[in-house]
């Protein structure tokens, strides 16, 4: 017998907002789309000055999983709002004046995310995808969508396009290996300019407040994209005060100064700082995965964002805990420990600890509860699987990061919070799940063809192998099959 508990996570993930005009023209409304597991987009408008919230379902088709939520949104020059969703990569316009939410279909026939969109400030709202990296365009007086096709074979992303001064527009690819991208509307001409380093992922790319369009990877110091002809189009490095992305404001000077799918905080012309409540429905998030902590309760992940909760089997209560980690993916797996719940997350591979018997406090230093303890590093992305052995060892499976193979197999020392890492230990496969052998000094693991995406797949068959765990050498391995 089944029961039905519902959706642990009773919220949504805030994907994409901007300022924009109500009805009468006047910038006092921010509007932003939220996603929902097995519901379609929300999309919502709350005004500063009234207080009052809006929102707009997408219509879904049955059979059609086309709306889940949208990456993706763009005020254009029409006074519509132009949204881009993803699983099936629909556009959807929202008319500020006739206050209607409209569904326009599919943009490009087998791209299944829209990762970008951009308005062009005349006849254009361009947009970009995944999964074939595509540019395309639309024109607004007739919603006539052009495909202008891809920039190269290798990329999986165009993301976020924008448009520089001069016209041209600028738009970042991934994941083997990050590129920025120039289409020119006048000549139809492409260019690309491969990042000055080799690094596989995601760049991310903005505008500051005089229209100047920068990218950047990571931690890394920020490059220009120096506007001019196509073929003079550069990357140029630049220190970070001049490339601080531009402000969000209202008419009255009001920043905005943060958003969550909870709040927004809004700084006044004086100074003064005030949140502003965002109430909605929401159908909840997705179960990513659940565990039995230490406790006998039974904890879990949402995904997208990541949310930690505790179920009471006895009592049916549900408790949304929060993030215990600073990611926002998903929890991929839990094992128990001492009385302690250790926690390994994605993206970014992020271990955390946490004691059920002490209130949540998460942070980063050693007060606190949950405490985020680090990151595996090594390239590795996904901690598919996490145990505890015989020696009081904690051991984690890893599948690497966008565009590279080689998962890994990582011991965690809890007293220490040290971390050893064997990286690559069979071939370029990722090391997916673990257990221990019972009654000997053994993990039994099990390996996957999985890699980060937009990396090459190996063509070996998975692997099932035993590690001993007195031996640390990285040759300690029996391969069974």
């Amino acid at each position: 017998m089944f029961k039905d508990l519902g959706a642990p996570v009773k919220e949504g993930m805030l994907q994409s907002y901007f300022i924009g005009p109500d009805e009468t023209g006047t910038f006092n409304t921010v509007y932003f789309s939220i996603s929902q597991y097995e519901d379609s987009v929300l999309f919502l408008k709350y005004n500063i000055d009234t207080k009052k919230i809006a929102s707009y379902r997408a219509r879904n088709i049955p059979d059609i999983n086309s709306k889940a939520g949208a990456w993706i949104s763009t005020l254009a020059s029409n006074d519509c709002v132009y949204l881009g969703t993803y699983y099936q990569g629909h556009l959807l316009r929202y008319d500020i004046k006739k206050d209607t939410f409209t569904d326009l279909g599919q943009a490009l026939p087998g791209e299944t995310y829209i990762m970008g969109l951009c308005d062009d400030g005349k006849d254009y709202v361009y947009g970009s995808t995944f999964s074939g990296a595509k540019l395309f365009r639309m024109d607004l007086k007739t919603e006539q969508i052009e495909d202008l096709g891809g920039f190269d074979k290798e990329s999986l992303y165009c993301r976020n396009p924008h448009m520089t001064k001069s016209g041209k527009v600028v738009t970042v690819l991934g994941t083997k290996q990050v590129k920025v991208a120039i289409y020119d509307p006048l000549t139809k001409e492409k260019k690309v300019i491969p990042y000055p380093k080799k690094q596989p992922g995601a760049l991310s790319i903005y505008k500051n407040e005089t229209g100047d369009i920068f990218i950047k990877f990571a931690n890394d110091a920020p490059f220009m994209v120096c506007d001019g002809d196509l073929q003079d189009m550069t990357l140029k490095e630049v220190d970070i005060e001049s490339a601080k992305p531009a402000e969000k404001r209202f008419y009255n000077g009001s920043k905005l100064i943060a958003m969550t799918n909870k709040s927004l905080t809004v700084q006044q012309p004086d100074g003064n700082i005030q949140e502003h409540p965002l109430e909605y429905e929401s159908s909840g998030l997705m179960l990513w995965m659940v565990h039995k902590g230490p406790d006998g309760m039974i904890y879990g992940s949402s995904a997208l964002p990541l949310r930690m909760f505790r179920y009471d089997p006895d009592t049916d209560e549900t408790v949304n805990l929060g993030n215990p980690s600073t990611t926002d993916g998903e929890i991929y797996s839990m094992t128990n420990y001492d009385g302690k719940l250790y926690i390994a997350s994605y993206s970014g591979a992020i271990i955390s600890v946490y004691d059920p018997k002490q209130p949540w406090n998460f942070g980063l230093e050693s007060n606190h509860n949950p405490r985020q303890i680090g990151e595996i590093g090594y390239g590795q992305n996904r901690p598919t699987g996490m145990i505890t052995a015989a020696n009081n060892m904690i051991y984690i499976a890893s599948v690497p990061t966008y565009g590279e193979t080689s998962g890994a197999l990582t011991e965690l020392n809890p007293i220490t919070n040290e971390m050893t890492v064997w990286r690559g230990i069979v071939d370029d496969q990722s090391v997916y799940v673990l257990d221990n052998v019972q009654g000997t000094r053994m993990i039994c693991a099990a390996t996957t063809n999985e890699v980060g995406t937009g990396a090459d797949i190996p063509v070996q068959d998975a692997r099932v192998f035993l590690w001993d765990i007195d031996n640390k050498s990285d040759q300690n391995i029996k391969i069974l099959i």
